[in-house]
């Protein structure tokens, strides 16, 4: 078995002060190491000093070999006052007391050993004590205690900039609505004048560029006379970006019916994919118009109880197809009303139709529309169309029959398909009806 003894280099000044400096020498390597640690200063190893300063650090005891201090460790187990059970440890709280007591800075522990380290002559003429470079490999840190932390601790945030897909670069969070819930009335158009219009406004987090915005309105239903259930015909709404780009999503649609009175309801939720890829921070701004007279004695105004806008993460249509084929239709039956004069004042009698897409499509080209009808004579009809972006397109007027397979929608061409439509078919000569069977929106 390598016996390691542990080296106290001790130095005594005239005044009888005591300085040390420590290493570690293994078997082979003792006479190199004795070499290394020798005392440049004018004082010598004092026995007792050296003793002392190794019982002091928790060694068997220590004797002179020529200027250098050799400490003993025990070869069984440590002196009933060691504070150890682990043969041949050093006590790194005596260790400390002991270096300092000769005159070093302190002392640690390293693979039980004590050193010391730090010290200075106590003449300073003689100068600091410094041990020559031997070479060979310093001598290990101290090795860690357990009782205090030597790297600050990992507090659970991000090391580094990541894409966690909820918070963004700038701080914001996707997916967080917006909203404005003060309340708003848009009074009917008057008898005489122009439109009138509201707008309301939110601001969104700086968040970088989006793919979609999603738009929720709550507005209630109407009713003239409070009996009469009432369209949303006479309205119009958009959203203008922070850009200054305006998208009309609601253009003079009825709305969806439902209950038993069958009031006409807003439709709400839009995704409106026409920002894609644009920054989404900043001022939107929601705008709702009248164009027409609703109420012929009181007044049909409409509430804005609340509305909110959602920032959607780009992530979640990262994958999107927006030149993906499009065919959206709907296959309900519905009548066309005939040309009647006889059952008021207007002989026409326009039946609408209504059509939501929701597919995050653009049309790479011109998209169209697709009309199946059992009218006997189309030649009778005019068909409208309102996109969803708000225009307005007459795709048939009392052309001579039959229908094409698809009608263009040039107005619409490299547009965003996504939204709400509505046909409207009108029958221009009395005595034929028929019916709509099915009409399509496609692209791509």
């Amino acid at each position: 078995m390598r016996r390691v003894w542990t080296r106290v280099l001790v130095a005594t000044a005239a005044v009888g002060a005591a300085v040390c400096a420590c290493a570690v020498a293994q078997g082979d390597d003792e006479s190199d190491a004795r070499d290394a640690m020798r005392d440049d200063g004018e004082g010598a190893c004092a026995p007792s000093a050296c003793s002392s300063s190794c019982l002091e650090s928790g060694m068997a005891g220590g004797h002179c070999d020529g200027d250098e201090c050799v400490c003993e460790p025990w070869d069984g187990g440590g002196p009933e006052d060691a504070g150890t059970d682990v043969p041949g440890s050093c006590d790194p709280v005596r260790c400390d007391q002991a270096c300092r007591e000769i005159g070093a800075a302190g002392g640690s522990c390293v693979d039980d050993h004590c050193h010391c380290g730090g010290a200075a002559d106590a003449d300073a003429d003689v100068g600091p004590d410094v041990l020559p470079d031997d070479g060979a490999a310093d001598a290990p840190p101290p090795p860690d205690d357990g009782t205090t932390e030597d790297a600050p601790a990992d507090d659970g945030a991000d090391d580094a900039a990541a894409d966690d897909g909820v918070t963004d670069d700038a701080g914001g969070v996707w997916g967080l609505p917006v909203c404005d819930t003060t309340a708003a009335t848009l009074p009917d158009h008057p008898m005489l004048g122009g439109a009138t219009s509201i707008s309301r406004s939110v601001t969104l987090p700086a968040l970088g560029n989006g793919r979609v915005v999603r738009l929720e309105l709550t507005i209630p239903s109407r009713r003239m006379s409070s009996v009469i259930p009432v369209p949303f015909d006479d309205l119009r709404a958009s959203l203008r970006s922070p850009d200054g780009t305006t998208r009309t999503f609601w253009f003079h649609f009825q709305g969806d019916t439902s209950g038993m009175m069958g009031d006409y309801q807003f439709f709400t939720p839009w995704d409106l994919p026409i920002w894609w890829d644009r920054p989404v921070g900043g001022t939107w701004t929601l705008t709702l118009q009248d164009d027409v007279r609703t109420g012929l004695v009181s007044a049909v105004d409409t509430q804005l109880t609340a509305w909110c806008l959602t920032p959607v993460d780009p992530a979640t249509h990262a994958t999107t197809d927006t030149g993906a084929p499009l065919r959206a239709c709907d296959s309900s039956s519905h009548a066309i009303s005939d040309y009647d004069c006889d059952s008021g004042s207007s002989c026409e009698h326009p039946v609408t139709f209504q059509l939501q897409v929701t597919n995050l499509v653009r049309a790479s080209g011109t998209p169209s529309l697709v009309l199946e009808t059992t009218h006997a004579d189309v030649s009778q009809l005019r068909v409208e169309l309102i996109g969803a972006d708000g225009s307005e397109t007459v795709v048939w007027n009392r052309g001579a029959g039959p229908l094409p397979a698809s009608l263009a929608l040039s107005a619409m061409t490299g547009a965003w398909m996504t939204g709400r439509y509505q046909l409207e078919v009108t029958d221009m000569v009395a005595g034929t009806t028929g019916s709509l069977s099915r009409w399509c929106i496609q692209a791509n």
